[in-house]
């Protein structure tokens, strides 16, 4: 039995090993002058997430380190406080809470998986209309132009015949979920769901937290742990 337990110390050790040296490598396939690349505090989450600093300069003095996130098969090397504090923690739904309010325990989870469900329909009609439009629509024509043609401009060149959707999906206190998009010329668009809770109010924790579409990177990561 002992044997085994030095087996199993041994294997889990080695993943770790291994995750943080698949970290370093893309760190250092990412950022420039890679062969000049020192780290420290590197330190494993659960997911199988590798966080840490990474300086490029020659001698690299405390102000010159910078935070990564490896998690998932790629590097972020330029994470933000709030992933640092959720994706760099040993209980990352606790973090989750303490950062957003947004609380994934108890009756919270159910709800949760649905507006994340809600989210995934939404989002694949968006990704359906930009490519046959070359665009996503507007914030002022919101989520309605899923389902009916906007005649507002930037009219849609290339609706889909019967919409993207057959009706809009309700959170799960029925209210309908607000849509924001921004986008440049030559770049890919970008857009935001949002239910602000139970309190329809911005603000609060718990079913009252809002929740938006930003924040499904945190629920997908607490869910698969």
């Amino acid at each position: 039995m002992r044997w085994l337990l030095v087996l199993g110390t041994t294997l889990l050790a080695q993943a770790c090993v291994n995750h943080t040296e698949l970290a370093m490598q893309s760190v250092e396939s990412t950022v420039l002058h890679s062969n000049k690349i020192s780290y420290r505090e590197l330190e494993s989450f659960p997911g199988n997430v590798v966080c840490g600093e990474f300086s490029t300069r020659r001698r690299p003095k405390g102000d010159s380190y910078l935070p990564f996130i490896y998690r998932s098969e790629k590097v972020d090397v330029h994470p933000s406080r709030e992933d640092i504090s959720i994706f760099c923690s040993a209980d990352p739904a606790k973090s989750l809470h303490g950062v957003y309010g947004i609380n994934f325990l108890g009756k919270d989870k159910a709800t949760l998986l649905a507006i994340r469900e809600d989210y995934v329909r939404l989002g694949t009609a968006l990704e359906q209309y930009e490519v046959d439009n070359f665009m996503l629509p507007r914030s002022e024509q919101g989520l309605d132009a899923l389902l009916h043609a906007s005649k507002s401009t930037p009219v849609p060149r290339r609706f889909r015949e019967g919409g993207y959707l057959s009706a809009l999906p309700l959170d799960p206190w029925n209210i309908p979920y607000s849509y924001s998009a921004s986008a440049m010329a030559g770049v890919k668009g970008s857009y935001q769901l949002l239910t602000l809770g139970a309190d329809a109010r911005e603000g609060g924790i718990d079913e009252n937290a809002d929740v938006s579409s930003q924040h499904m990177k945190y629920i997908n990561h607490i869910e698969d742990l």
